[in-house]
């Protein structure tokens, strides 16, 4: 399963940007940025929004989702954060 997101902040902050920057330079209001900057799972987004966003900061709109690939679920019905903890420990003799 995976979790798509909208990667503005990271890209933005790499390109030097802040939100208040961002949504000067792309002519939109501070709150949609605001919201795309702090909500990266967000998927009501226009597109002409990602559009402008994109230019501002010299990338392709593909470049601003990603999909994080969600660990897959462990088969022996254990739970996925206790299932790395029991492949790590071993019997000793006591």
């Amino acid at each position: 399963m995976s979790s798509p997101r909208i990667c503005v902040k990271e890209i933005a902050e790499q390109k030097g940007f802040d939100a208040a920057k961002l949504a000067r330079k792309a002519d939109m209001s501070y709150s949609t940025v605001w919201s795309l900057w702090n909500n990266p799972h967000r998927m009501n987004v226009p597109l002409k929004t990602l559009v402008r966003i994109a230019d501002v900061l010299g990338v392709e709109v593909n470049d601003l989702l990603k999909n994080d690939v969600a660990r897959p679920l462990p088969t022996d019905g254990t739970h996925p954060d206790t299932h790395a903890q029991h492949d790590t420990e071993q019997d000793t003799p006591g």
